[in-house]
């Protein structure tokens, strides 16, 4: 059964708080967590934040465990995304390697050196 989140919730007498939004006295102390990007050298702050901020737009994490479940998946989106560009460029660099290989091996020694690795290149 899906939980129903208060369309309102109190964090001190007379201060009332939308859902998505905390209460920075509830955030003391995990700020620095919940603010880490987990970029590589070459990987785009902008990209991944705009990430961030469309995944809490669309769950409007109510308190700090929500707000830590959407850092935590977003964070696990963004590295699954990475690991598929590796995995990528990895077959693409062994796909050019045997090809260079069985071009060698096809034009034997007459060819002219770095001709297979060029039909492999292109």
């Amino acid at each position: 059964m899906p939980r129903k989140k208060p369309t309102k919730a109190t964090s001190s007498p007379g201060t009332e708080l939308s859902p998505g939004k905390l209460d920075p006295a509830r955030l003391e102390g995990v700020e620095e967590l919940l603010s880490k990007r987990p970029l590589i050298p070459g990987e785009d702050p902008t990209l991944y934040d705009a990430l961030l901020a469309r995944v809490r737009e669309a769950v409007r994490p109510f308190d700090i465990i929500e707000h830590i479940w959407v850092k935590d998946i977003v964070d696990l989106v963004w590295e699954m995304q990475r690991w598929r560009r590796l995995r990528a460029a990895t077959f693409a660099q062994a796909h050019r390697e045997v090809l260079r290989e069985a071009l060698s091996d096809l034009l034997g020694a007459q060819h002219k050196p770095g001709l297979a690795d060029r039909l492999a290149a292109s």
